[in-house]
């Protein structure tokens, strides 16, 4: 995958809560969360189908597909200052995360 960035030890836990599989319109729908801050403290998350795999679909076929979306930038940033994974809306420019921009430059949300 183009872009693509290396495991870190947050991917099994974004895994779980940042990607998703479903069953609709005759496929499965892998989708990503996108999170967007319309008002300061108050994330919104949106779900956006990123694949659609034709049923049926093997469970293992899905977990890769899933994983695939880890690697991707366009959703997903790894901190340069902690090293770990995080959606794109918790990072803070394109190489800090949010938690380390408010600790390393003392910006705060």
């Amino acid at each position: 995958m183009r872009n693509a960035s290396p495991p870190t030890p947050t991917d099994a836990a974004l895994l779980q809560t940042a990607t998703r599989a479903r069953e609709a319109d005759g496929a499965v729908l892998v989708e990503v969360a996108q999170v967007s801050w319309p008002h300061p403290h108050e994330p919104a998350t949106r779900w956006v189908t990123v694949t659609r795999l034709p049923l049926p679909a093997e469970p293992a076929t899905v977990d890769a597909a899933r994983a695939k979306l880890l690697r991707s930038r366009r959703y997903f940033g790894v901190c340069a200052e902690c090293g770990e994974r995080h959606l794109r809306g918790h990072m803070f420019g394109r190489d800090l995360c949010a938690g380390c921009a408010e600790r390393v430059l003392q910006v705060r949300f």
